[in-house]
């Protein structure tokens, strides 16, 4: 059972044991379904920034490496950097995942 059917459910079995008037449980109604919904408007933004983030420190703050320009490090990292056709295969995967999300 979805929680919108177990909220309007509760709401009804709460009404009828306390004798609300119809305006009252549409009130309850009504705001528990705005509350709802800025609930999930806020999960979906926090989720996004938390994948904005990942995506951005995955991205950016590499530089090249000293010992071998063929390298790039951030920290204690070190990944092979991508040339030429590698680079574009890669760029167009991440592009296709980007819009899969």
């Amino acid at each position: 059972m979805a929680p919108l059917t177990r909220a309007a459910f509760v709401i009804l079995v709460v009404a009828f044991l306390f004798h609300l008037g119809i305006w009252s449980v549409v009130a309850i109604a009504v705001g528990y379904s705005i509350a709802d919904s800025l609930d999930r408007y806020l999960e979906e933004r926090q989720t996004k920034k938390a994948r904005d983030a990942i995506y951005d420190d995955l991205m950016d703050g590499w530089k090249q490496s000293k010992d071998d320009p063929k390298y790039e490090e951030k920290g204690d990292w070190l990944r092979l950097r991508l040339t030429g056709n590698d680079q574009i295969i890669v760029t167009r995967i991440a592009e296709l995942l980007w819009r899969m999300r």
